[in-house]
């Protein structure tokens, strides 16, 4: 049988036109190659760095972003990082000035692990008058292994001043470790010095010997969720003591935060250690800290900074519970002539601070102890303009004995400024400092004229392992004023060889 188109049934006929429409929708639906497209963009990808926290100064990295430099490296201060693949084996350093003084310094950086420095260094020198000094000092170091650093420091020195002299020998043993594991106790930072001294010193007709012990250690100790700052210093017959607990303050507010005790058992202190660094800007810093510290002073550490005065005998720590400083500083980078510009001050308390006193029967001044209370606020800027370098320090000075009444420490100026210029000319370069001192008195109240001290340096090149450097300082022979009439600084020449070489 035939059938028509129109003898078709109507839901037939739908069916037959929905079919005959979908055919093309069917075909368009199915996959399709494409072809590759290359996408291309003139932005250098970066990709974020991990950075850790480093420990200083036993690791310095130069790359390290300002949140994680330690509170005492100012962010502007370049490290003294050795070029890679340099090696100094030796150099020396033979300087003579025109105060009948001479210095020799020597350093070997052997290739041995277990000897990675050996050091030697003297001086000689006559001042004027009836003074001479002369010393000589040696420096090892020696690594027993990756954690164990032993450095040793020898140390001679003869000094005559008028009618008082000194002998002193010493030995010094440091030790410092990252870290030591004990089951779940965790020690890090472990510091431990022992020293040994032996002085005779005779000043008119009395003649004194003194034996001189120390010993200090100082470590972090950590367990479970705690950590303990320990501190121990013995020094003859003085011995300290220092306590602090890290304290987990919520929100990280104040990562470094510890607070505890100090004592010499004489006196019992708070020892608060803070300190929070707020980077405000990428390029502006502001910095606020409180470091107590107690500091012990052996024999030979004394008279090195003092040599021509005689020592009080008696052994005492420094112990140092007020020690706030704030700096806010702007680094505005190496295009333009300002390089940096930094605000500072620090206020600090000390106990038992080595002071310079005169005795009343004697014109000699003698190395003694006392308290002191210093403020000092100043601002710091630096210029850059071609290739002169210029750095500029101004500070106001307060420096007050509080047992004797709070009065001006004598000699201490209240003004001070500090003004250094260098200058590369060809392969010489030229140096210029301006150290001031205003405002200073006697120990009798009167007031001392001021200091101003101009001194101009050349260092140049022989060689690249040769150098000379030549230096006039205080230009304008203007005096130094010290206690008790000790020497002054006036004006010097000296002139020093330095061999550097590098491989």
């Amino acid at each position: 049988m035939r059938i028509f188109p129109g003898m078709l049934p109507a839901w037939l006929k739908s069916l037959s036109i929905i079919l005959i429409l979908a055919g093309p929708v069917t075909l368009l639906a199915q996959p399709q190659v494409l072809p590759s497209v290359e996408i291309g963009s003139d932005e250098v990808a970066k990709a974020p760095l991990a950075k850790k926290l480093l420990t200083f100064p036993l690791e310095v990295e130069p790359d390290s972003l300002a949140p994680f430099c330690p509170w005492n490296v100012p962010l502007w201060h370049k490290s003294p990082i050795s070029p890679r693949g340099y090696i100094r084996p030796l150099h020396y350093n033979l300087g003579i000035d025109s105060s009948f003084g001479a210095t020799l310094q020597a350093s070997l950086y052997p290739a041995w692990k277990f000897l990675p420095i050996a050091s030697l260094s003297g001086q000689f020198g006559v001042p004027g008058g009836n003074r001479m000094l002369s010393s000589l000092s040696g420096h090892l170091q020696t690594r027993f292994s990756p954690e164990m650093l032993i450095a040793e420091d020898l140390f001679f020195q003869d000094v005559s001043a008028d009618s008082a002299s000194s002998t002193l020998y010493s030995l010094a043993l440091n030790n410092s470790a990252r870290r030591l594991r004990i089951g779940s106790l965790a020690f890090s930072d472990l510091r431990t010095q022992a020293s040994y001294a032996g002085m005779k010193q005779e000043s008119g007709a009395s003649s004194v010997s003194e034996r001189d012990w120390g010993f200090t250690h100082q470590h972090t100790l950590s367990w479970d969720r705690y950590t303990l700052f320990n501190g121990f210093w013995l020094q003859d017959s003085a011995v300290g003591f220092s306590l602090r607990y890290r304290v987990p303050l919520p929100g990280n507010i104040l990562p470094e935060a510890s607070i505890g005790l100090m004592t010499d058992f004489v006196h019992l202190l708070p020892s608060i250690d803070l300190y929070k660094r707020i980077i405000l800007k990428p390029d502006l810093y502001l910095e606020l800290s409180n470091r107590p510290a107690i500091n012990s002073w052996p024999l030979d550490v004394r008279k090195q900074s003092q040599p021509f005065s005689p020592l009080h005998l008696d052994d005492q720590l420094t112990l140092t519970p007020l020690n706030l400083t704030a700096n806010a500083y702007k680094v505005f980078g190496s295009r333009g002539a300002v390089q940096w510009l930094g605000f500072f001050h620090n206020s600090a308390l000390h106990y038992n601070k080595p002071q310079l006193v005169l005795p009343a029967a004697s014109q000699l001044p003698a190395g003694g102890f006392s308290d002191l209370l210093s403020n000092k606020t100043g601002w710091e800027i630096r210029f850059k303009v071609w290739d002169v370098e210029l750095e500029q320090n101004l500070y106001l000075n307060l420096e007050h004995l509080p047992e004797s009444d709070w009065r001006r420490k004598s000699y201490s100026p209240l003004l001070a400024a500090q003004t250094s210029i260098q200058r590369p000319l060809g392969n010489m370069m030229i140096n210029a400092d301006l150290e001031q001192r205003y405002f200073m008195r006697d120990e009798r109240g009167q007031d001392l004229s001021n200091t101003i001290d101009l001194s101009l340096a050349l260092n140049y090149p022989i060689n690249p392992d040769l150098q000379i450097t030549a230096r006039l300082e205080n230009i304008f022979n203007t005096p130094y004023h010290e206690l008790g009439g000790l020497p002054e600084r006036g004006r010097t020449f000296r002139i020093a060889l330095r061999y550097l070489p590098l491989r």
